[in-house]
């Protein structure tokens, strides 16, 4: 994929994020006065593997879970902005698997259709194909950071859509073979799928190879820039899924922050790394 090509999408996903922001913040207008009521009806607590929710002696709060979903959408923006400017001239495969990362908080802004979709009646159908976006959406962003992990280890398979279109097609399958129910989701406005256990494993073991993968990094290339990437990716996937995952206001600033730190401890290395090429 040329320099141009991949600028292109990095401007693209600019736009699609601020469509993505603007949805979600319109629908939080919409709902704003009435999630206090909303969020009685959820089926439960939120929860992860890492999540901070304290259900014993926090309680929910639907304003904490909407304020994570808009920061997700912002990060997605600013990430890419960031992206845009530092690896202008730059060719860094790996960088772009990650923007398809920070890019795939935006379809997170869904999630503001579920209070939406309570407050107005809606059928199921609407609950049913939000979780479906939202699983398609986690993994594809897994998999494109453990692709970013792959290829920093030095891995020059040039046909980048290829690698897209398999994490597609995989995510793709993932979404739409998960069992949802329509009628339940959680405090933090997620709908509720079935084998969450399993594929919180799944995503865990991800996470731990793409960790691993810039750890490789580090040995193969000869620098100690990608073992700082390594633990910046175990910040990102701590934060990721608190932010994704809470509805308190505890884990908001804390899931919003490592997800930040982690975000900028690995661009900053790779940035560093291939100044000095």
């Amino acid at each position: 994929m040329t320099l141009s090509t991949r600028n292109r999408l990095l401007f693209s996903g600019f736009l699609a994020s601020m469509v993505a922001l603007l949805m979600a913040i319109f629908a939080s207008y919409q709902t704003f006065g009435s999630l206090s009521t909303i969020v009685t009806k959820a089926s439960g607590r939120a929860s992860s593997m890492f999540s901070l929710t304290l259900p014993n002696w926090i309680p929910a709060s639907p304003y904490a879970a909407i304020g994570a979903v808009l920061l997700g959408v912002i990060f997605s923006l600013a990430t890419v902005v960031i992206l845009y400017y530092s690896f202008e001239n730059t060719h860094a495969p790996e960088i772009l698997f990650f923007a398809f990362f920070a890019l795939s908080f935006l379809v997170e802004s869904f999630r503001t259709l579920v209070p939406l979709s309570i407050l107005n009646d809606w059928p199921p159908a609407v609950i049913v194909g939000t979780a479906r976006a939202i699983s398609f959406s986690r993994f594809f962003g897994l998999l494109s950071f453990f692709a970013a992990s792959v290829y920093a280890t030095g891995v020059d398979f040039q046909k980048h859509s290829r690698v897209l279109v398999i994490i597609f097609v995989t995510s793709l399958t993932i979404a739409s073979g998960i069992p949802v129910d329509g009628l339940a989701w959680d405090t933090s406005f997620t709908p509720i799928s079935g084998y969450k256990t399993m594929f919180d494993l799944v995503e865990f073991g991800i996470a731990v190879l793409s960790i691993l993968g810039f750890l490789v990094a580090g040995r193969t290339r000869g620098t100690d820039q990608f073992p700082v990437a390594a633990i910046g990716g175990a910040l990102v996937f701590i934060g990721r899924d608190i932010l994704l995952h809470t509805d308190s206001w505890i884990g908001f600033p804390i899931g919003a922050s490592l997800l930040a730190g982690g975000s900028w401890l690995i661009t900053a290395k790779i940035h560093r790394y291939y100044l000095w090429l």
